[in-house]
């Protein structure tokens, strides 16, 4: 076998998985889906969603209290999205939940806030 031939199988063995489908416990998923977050409760985690409240508290002049989060999935793209749902106490103490999307650079500790906003329930 050539080496060019030999490079070409390995690269092509290579990147095969990343057009295949990843398989979970209940349906197919596309790598690069929102995939869940089993356990929202490690501090990395807290930390975004505590950034989220904290930067739609600032651009938004609210002022809104984290709590929990109530559910959370993550995409793997060129960094990691995450799409949390939150718990927070509103002016009037009213508990609200709240989709926050927080985009993580890859290798960084950079995270910008996508999108914040109240589910109407």
């Amino acid at each position: 076998m050539s080496l060019k031939f030999k490079l070409l199988l390995l690269i092509t063995i290579s990147i095969s998985p990343l057009f295949s489908y990843a398989e979970t416990t209940h349906r197919k998923i596309l790598l690069g889906d929102y995939v869940p977050i089993k356990d929202t409760s490690p501090p990395e985690i807290q930390a975004i969603a505590k950034f989220a409240v904290c930067k739609h508290n600032n651009e938004a002049k609210k002022s809104i209290t984290y709590l929990k989060i109530v559910k959370g999935e993550k995409q793997v793209v060129a960094g990691i999205y995450y799409r949390l749902i939150i718990e927070a106490k509103d002016v009037n103490e009213m508990l609200q939940h709240y989709e926050a999307i927080v985009y993580v650079k890859a290798g960084t500790d950079s995270k910008k806030l996508v999108s914040f906003g109240l589910i109407e329930e």
